[in-house]
């Protein structure tokens, strides 16, 4: 429902849905990775629509890969992402930054 309602431009809509889905599913199972893709979803939609929602998000999902076992691969994503929402925000220096350390990350650990 979500991803339908954004390519209906129903982006108010689409945000309840993708919020739902990353509530409901860390009652529904542990899978880190499975919790990991319902909050990036999130962050994806808001990287379209609204890039401080999209930095609070980001803020949020730091929180939880801290306080939860997300796996390496997890953080090198976010950190992505995170820097693809500093170029669009147009600052590039912490763009850069994140890219680097996304780059530097060990490939043993992925």
């Amino acid at each position: 429902m979500a991803f339908v309602s954004f390519q209906n431009k129903k982006y108010s809509e689409s945000e309840k849905y993708f919020r739902i889905a990353a509530n409901m599913i860390p009652i529904i199972t542990q899978d880190p990775s499975l919790i990991f893709n319902s909050q990036k979803n999130l962050l994806t939609f808001y990287t379209h629509t609204n890039l401080d929602k999209a930095q609070d998000q980001v803020n949020k999902i730091r929180k939880d890969i801290e306080d939860s076992n997300f796996l390496p691969v997890h953080e090198r994503e976010l950190n992505l992402m995170e820097a693809n929402i500093c170029l669009l925000k147009e600052d590039f220096v912490s763009s850069k930054t994140l890219y680097r350390n996304a780059l530097t990350m060990p490939n043993d650990d992925l």
